[in-house]
């Protein structure tokens, strides 16, 4: 008899159990009894695409199956490759406990990893004083460098990148005007990009993967979404997530000159980003409290950023 009692059959039937505790309690149990940890039942941590929860001192991720069909990567081995990766390279990430697959009435991949003591960054990083900040932000720079340095995985192509941002789900929420300019700039810039200048990236740098923990430390955490990109990938879940549009942090981080040269620059790595569909329609909330399909045009949502990110 199976521990898993829910059916899976696409993306709508993985999300009404991947955050629910009950719906795992079983199966993450048997998990850690085949990998000799004790199991101390499950707590939800921040939602995300994948089941994470907190068992005591350790946390449990269980991957999508594919029935989910969420995505054509293998989440699971492209997070065991960049943690592994990652820490080689003095990038403070978690250690794996244990990792592997449990065939139930699904096979569900999964890792157990050490169970951070920290605070997600975003909410607070505004809270701390400026020498405080810079201190994180520099963190957070040489972070990246060395994230940045990581070789590209086996089968995972810039192409494939592309082709999901071009057919994403999430430019539905536009109206056809704007979904042509998506699918127009896309087309322009991929045209256009030089392949020698993408790098690993870790893809959803939100205040949510970036921990502050004792003495102003920073540990990045879930590399779930990482992918071969060009580095301005890693900047979108930066400015519009980890830092809120807060504009005197990104011109800390950043230190550029021209914000129009900024946005310009930002702008085609959101409609490239896998969420770019969700922080466009964030940024007509909040900068032009409009919903998706009254926003007119591409331009419209820049120019608006633009206005924002000169702020000082």
């Amino acid at each position: 008899m199976s521990l898993f009692q829910h059916e899976i059959n696409g993306f709508a039937t993985w999300s009404r159990v991947f955050h629910d505790p009950s719906a795992w309690y079983d199966v993450a149990g048997a998990m850690y009894t085949e990998s000799g940890i004790t199991y101390q039942g499950l707590t939800p941590l921040s939602p995300g695409t994948n089941a994470v929860f907190r068992s005591g001192d350790t946390v449990i991720k269980i991957f999508a199956p594919v029935e989910a069909a969420m995505s054509d990567r293998d989440d699971y081995s492209v997070e065991l490759m960049a943690l592994e990766e990652a820490a080689k390279r003095g990038v403070p990430v978690p250690a794996v406990l244990r990792s592997g697959t449990f065939r139930d009435r699904y096979p569900f991949n999964y890792i157990i990893m050490p169970f951070i003591h920290g605070q997600e960054l975003g909410g607070i990083l505004q809270q701390q004083d400026v020498e405080e900040q810079d201190a994180i932000l520099d963190q957070i720079r040489s972070m990246l460098v060395r994230l940045h340095e990581i070789p590209p995985f086996p089968g995972d192509t810039f192409a494939k990148v592309f082709q999901r941002a071009l057919h994403n789900d999430r430019w539905l929420l536009f109206n056809p005007q704007v979904r042509s300019e998506v699918s127009t700039t896309l087309l322009r810039y991929f045209n256009q990009i030089d392949l020698q200048t993408l790098v690993f990236v870790h893809g959803d740098l939100t205040g949510e993967n970036l921990l502050l923990v004792s003495e102003n430390r920073i540990r990045l955490i879930d590399f779930a979404d990482a992918c071969i990109a060009p580095p301005g990938y890693d900047d979108v879940a930066l400015v519009l997530g980890a830092f809120d549009l807060d504009s005197r942090l990104v011109w800390r981080y950043y230190r550029f000159g021209d914000p129009v040269l900024f946005v310009d620059s930002l702008f085609p790595h959101i409609l490239l980003h896998d969420f770019g569909g969700g922080y466009l329609r964030d940024l007509a909330a909040k900068l032009l409290n409009l919903d998706p399909g009254e926003v007119s045009s591409l331009a419209q949502i820049r120019e608006a950023l633009i206005r924002q990110i000169s702020i000082q």
